[in-house]
């Protein structure tokens, strides 16, 4: 256990310390709970299927099966590791990993089709230069897709009350005030899709701001409308908010 403690603060980076301490509290459960020697202990956590681990999906990959694989084969541990890193760059580079928030696993394929299309076409537009301002996207793809379910349950609580009332007019001659259940239910969705309506709105004027705010000049000067700006020298605060200023209004 000693060597195991050791391994772990010889670790250049908290990924390192994680796998081993993840991979030393499998042994010392192995010794509590099937009392075993850590000798012992060690042997079983080593005796795991070495082609398991190693083509394990990215998604399922604990620390403790990288400390496990650590132990058997550093160099494809390494390599494990960064595939895993790779995966969810790609996942949230394509959105997959904003669906996941809006979309249970209970869902169908046509509702992460229908998340990843308004999502493509938001990244078609905006054409998105980073980390930053495609997170800025997902979210207003997210806030987008749950403003049209809850606009869904609004109009399913308001067709329901129309053909309650229908019936009702035709037996008694006359419609029933809306119910309390039904009442309750349009009000909720009514505040909720004024949230999502809210974030979303929200959320393109903070994008919107990012990419006004956010003008990156390569020249010593600039013309913008009939005046030259000079860009060269310190750049004082606030200077790239007039710029943007004057972009806009084509000064």
């Amino acid at each position: 256990m000693k060597a195991l403690e050791d391994n772990a603060m010889a670790g250049s980076s908290t990924v390192t310390y994680r796998m081993f301490d993840e991979y030393r509290q499998l042994v010392e459960f192995y010794q509590k709970e099937f009392k075993k020697t850590p000798d012992e202990a060690l042997e079983m956590v080593d005796n795991l299927n070495y082609e398991y681990l190693a083509k394990q999906k990215p998604d399922q990959v604990g620390w403790h099966d990288l400390g496990s694989l650590a132990r058997l084969d550093p160099e494809l541990a390494r390599k494990r590791w960064e595939m895993v890193k790779a995966t969810a760059r790609r996942q949230f580079l394509s959105g997959e990993r904003a669906s996941e928030a809006v979309n249970s696993l209970a869902e169908s394929a046509w509702d992460q089709a229908q998340f990843l299309a308004i999502r493509e076409t938001m990244v078609e537009e905006w054409q998105p230069r980073g980390g930053i301002e495609y997170s800025l996207i997902d979210m207003m793809a997210q806030s987008f897709t749950m403003y049209m379910r809850w606009m869904d349950t609004l109009a399913i609580y308001h067709r329901s009350e129309m053909v309650h009332g229908d019936i009702c007019e035709k037996k008694c001659g006359h419609r029933p005030p809306a119910t309390p259940y039904r009442y309750d239910g349009m009000q909720q969705a009514v505040e909720m899709v004024d949230r999502f309506n809210r974030i979303y709105l929200r959320t393109l004027r903070q994008l919107r701001d990012l990419r006004r705010y956010s003008v990156t000049i390569h020249a010593d000067q600039v013309n913008i409308g009939q005046q030259q700006v000079n860009t060269t020298g310190d750049i004082q605060p606030g200077k790239n908010e007039e710029i943007a200023d004057m972009v806009e209004k084509g000064e």
